[in-house]
């Protein structure tokens, strides 16, 4: 399958931030963002035509093209500017090409 994007549209810089689990003083569980990676990427906005309440939560979802990481999992994490968002769904393209396609939803803090 052959890539259909040009390396000039990758012209956002994010970063991918990996969680890091430590225990505090009683023991509790704690989950903290490390900043890994911070690629170049494509990011497009995906909101649904359609008219229903959903639509206000359709709005906070993107796609992103970069290329592939090693290790990248659904647990791993990006920011576009200051907005984190979790990672729904990795598409590889191929198993040829040097480019993945994300879906990400904005997490709410």
């Amino acid at each position: 399958m052959e890539n259909k994007i040009n390396i000039g549209e990758l012209d956002t810089k994010i970063v991918v931030q990996v969680p890091v689990s430590t225990r505090g003083t009683e023991g509790q569980l704690k989950k903290a963002w490390t900043d890994t990676y911070t690629p170049f990427a494509k990011v497009e906005r995906r909101t649904s035509e359609t008219v229903s309440e959903g639509n206000l939560e359709e709005s906070q979802t993107l796609t992103v093209t970069m290329y592939k990481i090693s290790g990248l999992n659904t647990r791993w994490r990006i920011k576009v500017g200051t907005q984190p968002y979790e990672i729904s769904d990795i598409d590889p393209v191929s198993r040829i090409s040097p480019l993945c396609i994300l879906t990400v939803h904005a997490i709410d803090d």
